[in-house]
């Protein structure tokens, strides 16, 4: 065996130890969140028009993608949190007989991203009242003819974990991406009658919140020492074998 033969044999060796060390490495779970929120003063523990948006809307929010640079991105996770405020009001148009009226004040928000969507239905408040027959048949919305609920409010979340390839490499890089955030009225009355009359005032708002769950390889001293002779044995090998 020539000596050139024996060199490459401990170049090998060397190269194989330093692979080891870094399959040594140990793979440790991290999590990053970013979260928006539309409207950007949404308070959901004390809400009121000022804070919330009214009707029917559809925005784009930006969000940071997952920055690769950071380890390896295992799962996706977006949570939605909706909030709904309004008035319902409803009154008895029969003038002879008194009915029973049912108010259901809710909204439906929808957030969709790359590959993703999460939806959160809330029902914010069901109010049932029976009421008086109103014989002149005008709609005042005042007692006893009506059902009047004022300053009512509800906050509903949703979570929504994706792994699948695709999602993960569509969140994947850097920069930001858009999540479209959609808020529908979806308030109904209801009787016995089939004579009334109703209206309803409905705001909200929502916070997304995307989580990204990713592996990060953390080097150890022991892996760290195995690296360190691997480089010095090849640095000694080509020392002492020029190239001719």
């Amino acid at each position: 065996m020539t000596f050139t033969a024996v060199s490459n044999i401990r170049s090998r060796i060397v190269l194989a130890v330093g692979l080891t060390a870094l399959a040594a490495f140990p793979a440790y779970a991290a999590q990053i969140s970013y979260d928006v929120m539309d409207p950007s003063n949404l308070n959901f523990s004390n809400l009121n028009t000022s804070d919330t948006k009214q009707g029917n809307y559809s925005d784009s929010l930006p969000l940071p993608l997952f920055n690769p640079t950071l380890g390896v991105l295992t799962e996706v996770t977006f949570t939605l949190e909706g909030a709904v405020y309004g008035n319902a009001e409803g009154e008895n148009e029969d003038p002879q007989n008194p009915d029973t009226i049912t108010l259901d004040l809710s909204s439906t928000l929808t957030a969709t991203g790359p590959n993703s969507t999460s939806v959160v239905s809330i029902p914010l408040v069901q109010d049932i009242g029976t009421v008086s027959a109103n014989p002149s048949g005008d709609t005042t919305y005042a007692s006893p003819y009506s059902v009047v609920d004022d300053g009512a409010f509800a906050t509903q979340t949703e979570s929504n974990n994706y792994t699948d390839p695709v999602t993960l490499a569509a969140y994947t890089g850097f920069g930001t991406f858009s999540f479209s955030l959609m808020s529908k009225g979806s308030s109904t009355a209801s009787d016995t009658n089939g004579d009334i009359n109703s209206q309803f005032r409905t705001y909200s708002g929502g916070e997304i919140t995307v989580t990204y769950t990713y592996d990060t390889y953390t080097p150890e001293p022991g892996p760290m020492v195995l690296i360190g002779a691997a480089l010095v044995g090849l640095g000694l090998l080509r020392h002492k074998n020029p190239v001719r």
